[in-house]
């Protein structure tokens, strides 16, 4: 089954420290991506909306 409990990985630790950091300047990047692909989308939107509700461009 695959919600079993498998003794042999008892004794795995991880092996990052729980406290490491992450790296700022990459979290800052891909936020900036994230919000340049979510205006993308809103626009993308926005532009779907004005059309169907058109009919002269239908």
């Amino acid at each position: 089954m695959a919600n079993q409990v498998d003794p042999r990985l008892a004794s795995v630790r991880p092996t990052v420290d729980a406290s490491a950091g992450y790296d700022e300047g990459l979290r800052a990047y891909m936020m900036s991506v994230y919000n340049y692909m979510a205006s993308g989308v809103l626009l993308t939107g926005l532009v779907a909306m004005l059309i169907a509700s058109n009919p002269a461009l239908l």
